[in-house]
């Protein structure tokens, strides 16, 4: 009986160990993404332009990094989630933000990944990354894909960190975020949007 108890104690101890190890970790990496800007290597990147033009003034924008450990055709089907985003964005502030999709491909996997995005319809440009130039320009960025989605100010500093494509807390937060610093950045007012 003693024994029981004196496993469960130890099983408890363990998981709250590990649970509050990985808090720590993945505070610790957010903190590491906000210390610098996320410089994005355009000129290493191939573009796939989209459809529409982009927004006159860039007052912000949504950086999604997909890497070869990630389903790239899965987070392809995912794109319109960003412009039904921005559209939710744009109807709070007046102000669209800059989506800013960077693939990663593995190496085995990078013509079929061009294929697909040569054929994807979107309103905004799609980046590959076949030299690595992202992650190489970006020594920050953890190896933590749920850390890979980026709400950026005007100058690339990390405003909030996280994907909300499956999670309504999280888009919630992100609109209300985006909507406050684009009210902030353009001197609006909370009436002015009325």
């Amino acid at each position: 009986m003693m024994n029981s108890i004196n496993k469960l104690i130890l099983t408890t101890c363990t998981i709250l160990t590990v649970s509050c190890n990985s808090f720590v970790r993945v505070n610790g990496d957010i903190a590491k993404l906000k210390s610098e800007a996320i410089v994005i290597p355009y000129d290493k990147l191939v573009c796939f332009e989209g459809s529409k033009t982009k927004p006159d003034e860039t007052v912000g924008s949504i950086l999604v990094y997909i890497d070869s450990s990630d389903c790239s055709v899965c987070s392809l089907n995912n794109l319109p989630y960003w412009d039904h985003l921005n559209k939710i964005i744009h109807d709070e502030t007046g102000f669209q933000l800059q989506i800013i999709p960077v693939f990663k491909p593995a190496k085995d996997y990078k013509d079929a990944l061009l294929w697909h995005v040569k054929r994807q319809q979107n309103s905004f440009d799609i980046y590959v990354d076949t030299l690595g130039a992202f992650y190489a320009s970006n020594s920050h960025l953890p190896d933590n894909k749920e850390l890979h989605t980026f709400l950026l100010d005007k100058d690339n500093n990390v405003i909030l960190v996280g994907n909300p494509i499956h999670n309504k807390e999280l888009q919630s937060l992100y609109i209300a975020t985006a909507a406050k610093y684009i009210r902030l950045f353009s001197g609006q007012s909370m009436s002015d949007r009325d």
